[in-house]
């Protein structure tokens, strides 16, 4: 497969508990699985091509069965950072933590994963404008026997990103889909 961003190397001895993949974002929402509702959803906001929604233009009814699985992280530039402006009760038990209100680089646990794979991976998000796939386990979190897997979706307003809708699921350990679409970058 021939990608368009280099895959990059563990740094030092830090190794990811997490996979991330870039696609495009016009990429069909049948690629994605199981979280395709969602991608159908998101896509079904588009207000013209090439330009993506805000998080005004859902109701949160539109998310009936993902409620609690949702988080909406607002960007941050310059540095950059995230902070969770919403951030799902299922997501709460899973994770063993509520970050509604928080910003990564607050989490001590989580600094390393942030600024070796998370922080590069969203510069590449946002500066192309990806849809974003992650799996992985909750091993920062001390609960490496939980399997994640989920879609990371850019949300804009007048032109610029200012969110990324996040929607996970459990998966099994032996459960490795990944979309069936061209992968522009992954760590």
């Amino acid at each position: 497969m021939i990608s368009l961003f280099p895959r990059r190397e563990p740094v030092q001895d830090i190794v990811s508990p997490w996979s991330y993949l870039s696609f495009a974002s016009d990429t069909p929402p049948e690629k994605f699985g199981d979280l395709a509702p969602i991608v159908e959803l998101w896509r079904s906001k588009w207000p013209a091509p090439d330009r993506f929604p805000a998080w005004r233009n859902f109701d949160i009814l539109e998310f009936r069965g993902w409620w609690g699985q949702l988080s909406l992280a607002e960007m941050h530039r310059d540095p950059l950072d995230l902070r969770w402006a919403l951030w799902g009760t299922k997501l709460t038990h899973w994770w063993g933590a509520d970050y509604t209100g928080q910003r990564i680089s607050e989490q001590p646990h989580l600094m390393d994963v942030w600024q070796h794979f998370e922080r590069p991976y969203f510069e590449c998000q946002l500066e192309h404008r990806l849809i974003g796939f992650v799996t992985g386990s909750l091993e920062p979190q001390d609960r490496q026997f939980l399997n994640i897997r989920g879609i990371d979706l850019p949300l804009e307003t007048d032109g610029v990103l200012t969110h990324y809708l996040s929607v996970y699921e459990l998966r099994h350990a032996d459960d490795n889909f990944v979309p069936d679409a061209p992968v522009l970058f992954r760590f």
